[in-house]
């Protein structure tokens, strides 16, 4: 398994001193998350991915408006500002301005929490 920027997460992680194992590491893609659904559903792929994308889709346009998305169980979306900064080229040390931003960030639900550390 490797990520976009072709490093293997096996090197990063023995390079953090965190342990890593192939077999139990599993990320899910998007593919798999709409045969699963369809699946627990009983409904088609085709049905379970136009679902998928109308609830990306709203979550999209809640956040852009200026709210939050609230999921039980899941979590909440939302955004925070980020004010402007002064930061460093690491290539030169010179000084760059960093211009204001919106960030958006997800705080994970209690009962996610706790199932993920049991």
């Amino acid at each position: 398994m490797r990520r976009k920027s072709g490093v293997d997460p096996s090197v990063i992680a023995l390079k953090w001193g965190a342990s890593f194992n192939r077999e139990t590491t599993h990320m899910t893609t998007q593919a798999e998350l709409i045969a699963a659904v369809a699946k627990d559903a009983g409904v088609s792929q085709a049905d379970a991915g136009r679902v998928l994308d109308a609830i990306v889709k709203n979550i999209h346009k809640s956040l852009t408006s200026g709210g939050d998305v609230r999921i039980s169980n899941l979590g909440v979306f939302d955004t925070a500002a980020r004010a402007a900064r002064e930061g460093r080229n690491p290539a030169t040390g010179a000084t760059i301005k960093i211009a204001a931003s919106k960030a958006v960030r997800f705080r994970v639900s209690k009962p996610l929490k706790d199932a993920v550390n049991s």
